[in-house]
């Protein structure tokens, strides 16, 4: 019979002394999480430093039990109703590890303003929540996402607690599963699991091979290839006319 779902928020702060109003208020959104889902489980923990995510994620394994499944999970994601029992259904202490993959949404205003300039644009601005080509796309490449047994976790080796910066530690994790030869690793797409477009921007002090993987990452959510395109050949028309003018 399944458990019931624990939901832990890791929350980073400089030091052990310090209570500066970032954490004051994520503290107290989380308070009030916990205050509208009385029955639920939901806590939160904290880790020392600048934040960090293989260290965030590994700090809440460390409060789970080798038998709990641990699933890690960003802020920025819609979870859909049926997620949580396919990752219960599929996740097999000592065989199964499952890293799906999410739907990416692009950025909105972009499709709006293609929209604006090609009229088949239009009926994909209705709801940017649907699965679709000019709405977002399928990020195959990302690993960030995962579920597995902590023990199946810790007998990998876990994080690599030493890289710093945006990106990294989730494919090194993903590679060690791969590598492992009693697991299998299942990837395949969720619907009921969609990734919120938010602006982003990438620290020119990330190690060279981040940087470009960061970059990468944040040109492809931009927009659907038809969309830049037609943002593209409006801006191409209008400076032709320009100069014809």
């Amino acid at each position: 019979m399944a458990g019931p779902v624990r939901i832990l928020f890791v929350i980073f702060k400089p030091d052990e002394k310090s209570n500066d109003h970032t954490t004051t208020d994520m503290v107290t959104v989380i308070e009030k999480f916990k205050n509208k889902n009385p029955k639920a489980l939901i806590d939160y923990t904290f880790a020392v430093g600048e934040f960090n995510r293989a260290v965030g994620l590994h700090t809440g394994v460390s409060q789970c039990d080798d038998n709990e499944i641990v699933l890690f999970l960003d802020v920025d994601l819609k979870v859909g109703p049926d997620f949580l029992g396919r990752i219960r259904r599929n996740t097999i202490q000592h065989r199964k590890v499952i890293f799906p993959i999410m739907y990416s949404q692009y950025d909105p205003d972009i499709l709006v303003k293609a929209a604006a300039v090609d009229a088949d644009l239009q009926f994909f601005t209705v709801n940017n929540m649907d699965i679709n080509k000019q709405t977002g796309f399928w990020i195959y490449y990302a690993y960030g996402v995962a579920a597995m047994y902590k023990s199946d976790y810790v007998k990998v080796g876990g994080f690599r607690l030493d890289i710093r910066g945006w990106g990294g530690e989730d494919v090194d994790l993903f590679k060690k599963m791969v590598a492992d030869t009693q697991l299998d690793v299942m990837s395949i797409v969720d619907p009921d699991l969609i990734h919120i477009y938010h602006k982003r921007g990438c620290d020119i002090e990330l190690a060279s091979d981040q940087y470009d993987m960061c970059v990468g990452a944040w040109a492809e959510t931009l927009g659907s290839q038809v969309e830049i395109a037609s943002l593209y050949l409006d801006s191409h028309r209008k400076q032709h006319k320009g100069a014809l003018l």
